[in-house]
């Protein structure tokens, strides 16, 4: 598999300017071969697929600050893979509006799918891409990026690549240690048959935190359901539930009653 789109966009020979420059880019091509090889000792049927996508082509098109959770999503769907005995596609790793976005087609169903991949879309939201510290999501002259306070700022090339090789080199020694979810909950809300003012809402809690798969994602989630509700009355029990500290990671069918529903803007 190829390296990072991002090394394969910095070595253009334009874009060498100094001796510091070639030296940083000849440090980056070699910490990113050995992040790939990790990915590839730890999971090789994800990372040796032959579709000639976007990921076979480009791999991780994403900071190093959310490796680890790349690393933790692959290992569960690597779970997936062992008790099915089915095998998982991945499309596509990318940031995509300062978030984490991974298209795949995993052996599930595909509502657990789609709580995974909007799950972890929603930690990358918290995690410094640069880093992997505690972040925020925020736009600046309209570039979207998660960054903490210490990186927020960082506008010089140079700087900036030499910090990402630094948060690269210290991945190689991560591995694998499952994720955090306590307050994490996938709100799927949708328009109701009753007409309009009213919707459903499905609302899966997850658990404190998550290791493995092998017994499916389902089985570790509280699911509470709500049909044929006001919006209003629906969109009162999320602000409640954000207000308890709970972290909402909403979609809707892109109806106006399901965007009231879960109080988005969007």
């Amino acid at each position: 598999m190829a390296i990072s789109a991002l090394i394969l966009t910095i070595i253009r020979p334009y874009s060498l300017k100094s001796i510091d420059e070639i030296q940083i880019k000849v440090l980056l091509m070699g910490v990113y071969s050995r992040v790939q090889k990790k990915f590839a000792d730890a999971y090789p049927l994800l990372m040796h697929q032959r579709e000639g996508g976007s990921f076979d082509r480009f791999g991780l098109e994403v900071g190093p600050g959310w490796y680890p959770l790349v690393y933790e999503l692959f290992g569960l769907v690597d779970d997936m893979q062992r008790v099915t005995g089915k095998a998982a596609s991945i499309s596509q790793v990318k940031e995509k509006f300062g978030t984490l976005r991974i298209y795949c087609n995993l052996p599930c169903e595909s509502i657990e799918q789609d709580i995974l991949e909007t799950v972890f879309e929603d930690m990358s939201s918290h995690t410094c891409d640069f880093c992997g510290s505690p972040g925020r999501l925020s736009d600046k002259a309209g570039w979207w990026a998660t960054r903490c306070d210490k990186h927020r700022g960082i506008s010089d090339f140079d700087e900036a690549e030499r910090l990402r090789t630094k948060s690269a080199e210290e991945f190689l020694k991560y591995e694998r240690q499952g994720v955090i979810t306590e307050g994490l909950i996938y709100a799927d809300a949708k328009r109701s048959e009753k007409g309009q003012g009213f919707a459903c809402l499905v609302l899966y809690a997850l658990p404190e935190r998550i290791d493995d798969l092998y017994d499916g994602l389902m089985e570790k989630l509280t699911v509470t359901e709500y049909v044929d509700r006001p919006v209003d009355e629906l969109a009162k029990i999320v602000e409640d539930l954000k207000k308890q500290g709970k972290r909402i990671a909403a979609v809707g069918d892109g109806s106006e009653d399901s965007r009231k529903a879960v109080g988005s803007k969007w």
